[in-house]
C-alpha cells in the first residue's frame, strides 16, 4: 500500500485495528461490506431515516486520513481537541489516536447504537485503552500517553458551549437533509476552529470560510478510484 504523505503506515496498524472489530484482515474493509453497514437492521435504517440521517455508511481509508491530516490541510499534527460527528463504528479515531499522538483528547459522536456498541466493544478491546467509565450512551477511555477518549451515542446538534469550547477539530462524517440542523453546534465552537465535511457548509453558513484544497480524499467507497470531494472550513464565529 502506497500513501501520498510523507508519513509511512506498516500494514500491521490496520491489522492490528481490524483485529478489534473480528476482521482477521491486513487491508482495509470496502463497500457495502463494511461492518458497518452490515451490523444495522432494516428498523434502525428507518429509525436514523427519521432522524433526517443518512443510514449509508463509509469510512475514511488511511490514506484518506493522512491527506485532510496533512500541514496543508487539517494540520493535525498542530491539533490538541478533535471531535469526529458520525463517528459509526469508530475505525477513524482509532487510527488518529496511533497517527496524531499530540492529540490530547478525541471524543465520537454516533446516534446509530448498533454502531456505537460496535465501537465500545473494540475499544474496550485495545491494549493501548483503559476503560473508566461506562454508561448506557457514554464510555470514557484513558490513553496510554495520558490522554482521553470519549465515545457518545447521542445527538450533536446540541451540543453547549461548554462542551465545545476547546475543540479546534472537528470531523462531520453525515449528510443532512437540511444542514441548517448544524446552526446552534456552529454558533457554538470557537473561532479558527478548522472543519471537515463532504457537505459544503460555506453555502448555508457565512461563519465557514473555505480553505483551498483540491486533493481528493479516498474512503471505502472511492478504494479503487481517485476519491472523494470533501470540504475544508475555517470557523470564523464573530459571534462569541
Amino acid at each position: 500500500m502506497k500513501y501520498i504523505n510523507e508519513m509511512k503506515i506498516d500494514d500491521s496498524l490496520i491489522l492490528e485495528i481490524n483485529e478489534l472489530y473480528g476482521i482477521n484482515l491486513s487491508y482495509e474493509e470496502c463497500g457495502y461490506n463494511t461492518i458497518g453497514h452490515t451490523i444495522i437492521c432494516a428498523q434502525e435504517k428507518k429509525e436514523l431515516l427519521e432522524l433526517d440521517a443518512d443510514p449509508l455508511y463509509g469510512e475514511i481509508l488511511i490514506d484518506g486520513l493522512l491527506t485532510l491530516g496533512s500541514e496543508k490541510c487539517l494540520n493535525l499534527s498542530n491539533a490538541k481537541v478533535l471531535y469526529d460527528l458520525g463517528m459509526g463504528c469508530g475505525k477513524l479515531l482509532l487510527f488518529i489516536f496511533n497517527l496524531f499522538t499530540n492529540i490530547t483528547r478525541l471524543e465520537g459522536f454516533e446516534i446509530s447504537k448498533s454502531r456505537y456498541l460496535v465501537a465500545v466493544n473494540a475499544f474496550k478491546k485495545y491494549y493501548k485503552l483503559q476503560l473508566i467509565k461506562e454508561e448506557e450512551n457514554i464510555a470514557e477511555f484513558e490513553t496510554f500517553n495520558g490522554g482521553s477518549i470519549k465515545l457518545w451515542c447521542k445527538s450533536f446538534t446540541d451540543l453547549t458551549r461548554e462542551q465545545v469550547i476547546d475543540v479546534d477539530r472537528l470531523f462531520v462524517n453525515v449528510h443532512f437533509k437540511n444542514p441548517l440542523i448544524m446552526k446552534p453546534l456552529f454558533d457554538n465552537v470557537n473561532d479558527g476552529c478548522k472543519i471537515m465535511s463532504y457537505m459544503n457548509f460555506a453555502k448555508y453558513f457565512s461563519c465557514m470560510e473555505k480553505i483551498n484544497f483540491d486533493k481528493l480524499i479516498k474512503t471505502s467507497w472511492t478504494a479503487k478510484r481517485v476519491g472523494h470531494k470533501f470540504y475544508y472550513f475555517n470557523n470564523k464565529n464573530t459571534r462569541l
